[in-house]
């Protein structure tokens, strides 16, 4: 008598093997998601630097806004752990102004803790050249935003 179909042992074997294929998979698509909210979170940062100085260039003003040559706004961002705002000072506004607001999301951990960084009109010169480290809590995996002392912005 010829039997077909598969054993309980063969069929418990497959199993575990898909089992521990999906574990597998799982771990590498959790990993990949918490990389990917890392370099996201860092170009963020790098991006909204780069508006700053772009803005802080050209001299960016409001609509009915009135300026002498040398009292344009001039454009920054201030980091407060995992936040950080678009900033704008200016001769008729000294106190900083909130353009917009970004929060890093609670995973990650953002050295130097408080910065703020503010960009000269015409040539887009940093204040002081800066490193913002974006670290995932618990592990060394990490993403960096370099300011240049002339004010070079890299991921």
């Amino acid at each position: 008598m010829i039997m077909r179909g598969f054993t309980l042992i063969e069929s418990v074997v497959v199993i575990a093997i898909l089992s521990t294929l999906a574990l597998v998979s799982m771990n590498t698509i959790t990993e990949f998601q918490r990389n990917a909210i890392l370099s996201s979170a860092a170009q963020e940062l790098g991006s909204t630097l780069r508006v700053a100085k772009a803005n802080s260039i050209s001299g960016l003003v409001k609509t009915g806004e009135v300026y002498t040559d040398t009292g344009y706004p001039y454009y920054g961002i201030a980091l407060s752990g995992n936040n950080y705002q678009l900033i704008r000072v200016s001769s008729v506004s000294p106190t900083p102004e909130t353009i917009e607001s970004h929060t890093i999301d609670p995973s990650i951990t953002v050295t130097p803790v408080s910065a703020n960084v503010m960009f000269t009109r015409i040539t887009g010169e940093p204040n002081a050249a800066m490193t913002f480290t974006l670290t995932r809590t618990g592990t060394t995996t990490s993403r960096t935003v370099t300011v240049t002392s002339n004010g070079l912005i890299s991921l």
